[in-house]
């Protein structure tokens, strides 16, 4: 396979681009309007932040990341997602951007 590469549909990953960006386009829209205000998704601070600041949700374990802040990894979200519409909204965007900016 190294010597003879892979091929790839070009059209079949253009369609699954347009998919992707449109559904996390809808999920970056339905966060905005649980939350009443813009927030990009693909921020962990600004994710952090409006969980427990601007919703004031409390996790079931306390997690925290490199900088201190509380975790808002898949792993800790999990175990939120029954306390708010907006942690299901998030888990929606992060199996496919894991809130890194992701060249689709």
């Amino acid at each position: 396979m190294e010597l003879n590469g892979i091929g790839i549909n070009l059209e079949e990953l253009q369609r699954n681009r347009q998919v992707l960006k449109q559904r996390q386009a809808k999920l970056a829209q339905e966060a905005n309007e649980v939350l009443g205000k813009p927030i990009s998704l693909n921020s962990p601070q600004q994710v952090s932040q409006a969980i427990f600041q601007t919703l004031k949700l409390q996790p079931k374990h306390t997690w925290t990341g490199r900088s201190g802040q509380m975790s808002t990894s898949s792993w800790a979200l999990q175990h939120m997602k029954d306390q708010h519409e907006f942690i299901r909204i998030v888990l929606g965007t992060s199996d496919r951007t894991q809130y890194h900016k992701h060249t689709l």
